[in-house]
């Protein structure tokens, strides 16, 4: 019993991440309120989150703030053009889907369009916490790598779509278990997700420094 609490016991370890990802889940809520900021909010997140993997675990908080900062312009103008883009083909799913004829199939063009928006911007905000590139360059870069690594775009999609699904469908539920978006929704589904392209973006972090 003793060893199970000991300081570098797997338990407190694990104990001590789950309360790191709690509070940087608190820092993305304060951070994103203005909304405008999501974008700078979820690449800080990603920019901790391979500092730890890259075996860089002091000083979490200051590092978030300095990529928030670091990576604001970028990071909002890509989360803006995000909001443009499925705010546009989430309204022509709409509109063509009430359509009659043929008209109502774009519906389903529209519906492809906003999947590859997302699929994009889901590794793009990654890309921009990590490399410096350009706009072009980044959204070219994540358009491969969710075409390249399409089964593990799907399993990130599902994570960051998770707690949306989780309040629409299932609100009730949802309403029960309130505590667990406050404290591990956002940071927690960026962490599964740094997880899961940690093989994929490591050797780049490696072979660029």
């Amino acid at each position: 019993m003793n060893r199970l609490f000991a300081s570098d016991s797997g338990f407190m370890r694990c104990l001590s991440r789950m309360t790191d990802v709690v509070l940087l889940n608190l820092l993305f809520i304060l951070t994103s309120i203005p909304i405008v900021t999501i974008g700078a909010s979820t690449s800080a997140l990603y920019s901790v989150f391979f500092r730890w993997h890259r075996q860089e675990e002091s000083g979490y908080v200051k590092a978030y703030f300095h990529a928030f900062a670091r990576d604001f312009k970028e990071a909002t103008v890509l989360w803006l053009a995000f909001v443009v883009f499925m705010a546009v083909s989430l309204f022509d799913i709409w509109f063509f889907f009430y359509q009659a004829g043929p008209l109502s199939y774009l519906a389903v063009l529209f519906c492809f369009l906003g999947s590859i928006g997302l699929f994009t911007y889901s590794y793009a905000i990654i890309l921009v916490s990590l490399f410096q590139n350009s706009f072009r360059g980044t959204l070219k870069n994540a358009l491969l790598m969710c075409v390249g690594y399409f089964p593990r775009t799907l399993v990130m999609a599902f994570i960051n779509l998770f707690p949306f699904l989780l309040v629409g469908l299932f609100p009730a539920l949802a309403m029960q278990f309130g505590w667990f978006l406050v404290l591990f929704a956002f940071s927690g589904g960026a962490y599964l997700n740094s997880l899961l392209l940690r093989p994929v973006l490591l050797p780049m972090l490696e072979k660029g420094t």
